[in-house]
């Protein structure tokens, strides 16, 4: 399981118009804070106390003032792209970043406009896209993309996030799904098998000693990270190893109401293979 993370690049089309929401927003939270203290002071001449009910009642209105006002701003953010923006992903239309766009746009401008931003995004792999997204230099400012490019894009100044799938989705996304038709499964069940038994051993072994597979995974590939840099990415609380299917069908349900694909399966069992079947997936 990973995330795709949308970045951004300094202030955005519409960053402006967010600074003011937000000094706005800070005005009227001082202005509160002084009416609070104000009605304090009254009450320790009066000789009252507050408390109890009153307190949790408060702090409970407060917890909801917060979670109103992150939705705000991811909305926002959303709804301040122009035509001057321009979003990198693997492809448009239909990589993982190009639907979880697509949902994204249809909660924050409803259904039928679930395909208000893809006339912004731009087909360009990973590596291509950071590193044009942090130079600066072209007419990319935005990147939707997912781990190791996520957590490295974040260390530059002036990144900022705009959503992720989590948001989108309300949850993690097995993010790597290895397909296979069912004629190769049916003619081949002894080295399906192998396969499944060898990626079952490995996902252990990452989640037993993430220090060791990172060291592994530096010596096959010739990686020159550092592998302190690795184990971040690996212990990102949003990054999981498991073959454990996590909201395939909510995606799968967009992308039939989207007209992506035309059928669509009953339950995410049906993609899957009988050996899948015990698992608690979604």
């Amino acid at each position: 399981m990973s995330v795709c993370v949308w970045w951004s690049r300094g202030v955005s089309a519409g960053g402006k118009e967010e600074k003011r929401e937000e000094k706005k927003e800070e005005r009227r939270r001082k202005r509160g804070e002084r009416g609070r203290r104000g009605k304090k002071g009254k009450e320790k001449k009066g000789g009252k106390k507050k408390g109890g009910k009153e307190g949790k009642e408060e702090e409970g209105e407060k917890k909801k003032k917060e979670k109103k006002k992150k939705r705000r701003k991811k909305k926002k953010k959303e709804r301040d792209m122009t035509e001057k923006d321009k979003i990198a992903l693997p492809a448009v239309k239909v990589s993982m970043q190009a639907i979880v766009l697509q949902m994204a746009a249809a909660q924050a401008f409803g259904d039928a406009n679930y395909a208000k931003l893809d006339g912004l995004t731009v087909s360009m792999a990973h590596p291509d896209a950071m590193a044009t997204f942090l130079s600066g230099a072209g007419e990319i400012n935005n990147h939707f993309t997912s781990p190791p490019f996520a957590q490295k894009e974040l260390e530059k100044a002036g990144i900022t996030k705009v959503l992720n799938s989590v948001d989108v989705l309300g949850g993690p996304i097995s993010f790597n799904v290895v397909a296979a038709t069912s004629k190769f499964y049916n003619e081949n069940p002894k080295l399906y098998a192998v396969f499944m038994k060898s990626l079952e051993e490995a996902t252990a072994f990452i989640n037993k000693d993430k220090r060791a597979a990172a060291d592994i995974y530096i010596k096959l590939t010739k990686d020159k990270s550092p592998v302190e840099d690795l184990l971040k990415i690996m212990n990102d609380p949003q990054v999981e190893y498991s073959l454990l299917p996590r909201n395939i069908m909510k995606m799968v349900d967009f992308m039939h109401k989207s007209g992506a694909i035309k059928v669509t399966p009953a339950s995410w069992k049906d993609l899957f293979f009988p050996n899948m079947h015990s698992l608690p997936g979604s």
